[in-house]
């Protein structure tokens, strides 16, 4: 593609709009590889069968978890007994993120860190954890990825949350520059931060305040207690021992 990008995979909900989508870009880049992959994020089951699946490929690069739901109506996702905009854009997701860090660390080449991006949204700069559940669920995915930072060396694995301005009207090219800009030019600086409009920004006011503060350290104990049964903190404590280099001060 334009980046150099050889081998491209879609995670999709349903395989024919994926196909859909992937034949667009298979005749606009004919010399890339371009594979559509199932995953439903409301099922945990589905989210480790597509970490086992990366686990088969010879190289990865940059990952972007980019999952979102917005459910008007409280429901219950059968298998985990979440309501399904937490499991999707929260739960699922983290646990897709932590189940990579060893798989990207795996497969890291020489001179190259695999970035790991999670997609957040620009209204988790507009709530508090009081504010409706799309809001809530962003919010969440910043407190977890700022604290999962925290163990991981940006040596092996570089992971930060990227913005997506939903409100500013952008042309696809432009909007698309910022998502490569984040994985591609930020660098190691990007680590743990969050990344936003080429730049990294601060994190929203609640990250700052002493309520956020320990509201992190309780998302965090209660993400990995949900996530016990697929060994989520074992997993991050053999990528990496708590690294030192605490970030908390970048924006202080």
């Amino acid at each position: 593609m334009a980046i150099g990008l050889g081998h491209l995979i879609m995670g999709v909900r349903c395989q024919s709009s994926g196909e859909e989508a992937a034949g667009k870009l298979r005749k606009e880049f004919p010399s890339a590889s371009i594979a559509v992959w199932v995953v439903d994020m409301a099922l945990y089951t589905s989210v480790r069968a597509i970490a086992a699946k990366c686990a088969g490929l010879e190289r990865i690069d940059l990952i972007m978890l980019n999952a979102g739901l917005i459910k008007s109506e409280f429901t219950v996702s059968p298998e985990t007994q979440n309501e399904p905009t937490l499991q999707v854009n929260y739960l699922s997701t983290m646990l897709l993120a932590v189940l990579l860090l060893p798989i990207l660390k795996a497969k890291k080449i020489a001179g190259a860190t695999p970035v790991l991006s999670v997609i957040g949204s620009d209204l988790s700069y507009h709530t508090t954890i009081e504010f409706p559940w799309y809001k809530r669920t962003k919010l969440l995915q910043i407190m977890f990825v700022s604290k999962l930072a925290e163990y991981i060396s940006p040596e092996h694995v570089i992971i930060h949350a990227r913005m997506e301005q939903a409100l500013l009207s952008r042309s696809v090219h432009v909007a698309a520059s910022t998502y490569v800009d984040a994985v591609l030019a930020q660098g190691t600086d990007s680590h743990g931060s969050f990344v936003c409009d080429w730049t990294i920004k601060p994190y929203p006011p609640f990250w700052y305040s002493s309520e956020g503060k320990d509201f992190r350290s309780r998302l965090w104990d209660e993400t990995m207690a949900e996530l016990e049964f697929a060994g989520v903190l074992e997993i991050v404590e053999s990528v990496e021992e708590l690294h030192a280099n605490r970030l908390s001060h970048r924006y202080a």
